[in-house]
């Protein structure tokens, strides 16, 4: 997430889960100031780094959870095309 996208989604909370990685925490921050941090003493895992991501945004009434990969490159847009579905999907009445 970059600081031009947070500048047009200042709910976003970006939470980046370090396990013992060589990602470095300033040049993260440089690129996402908001994005809180959390560090691991030790390679946890994948699975339980993504579920202790999930927890933080929940605990912060995260309505949309998108959970990324440090590599992945994203097409400028998908962030808003991702939330408008997910308004589409939440505004469609309810069966059964």
């Amino acid at each position: 997430m970059t600081t031009a996208t947070a500048d047009r989604w200042p709910s976003v909370l970006a939470v980046v889960v370090n396990s013992n990685g060589r990602d470095d925490l300033e040049r993260c921050l440089a690129v996402c100031p908001r994005a809180t941090w959390l560090a691991n003493p030790a390679n946890v895992g994948y699975t339980r780094a993504v579920n202790q991501g999930i927890a933080r945004g929940l605990e912060n009434h995260a309505r949309y959870v998108w959970v990324l990969n440090n590599d992945v490159v994203l097409p400028p847009d998908m962030l808003r095309r991702l939330v408008d579905v997910g308004h589409s999907v939440h505004a469609q009445p309810k069966e059964g």
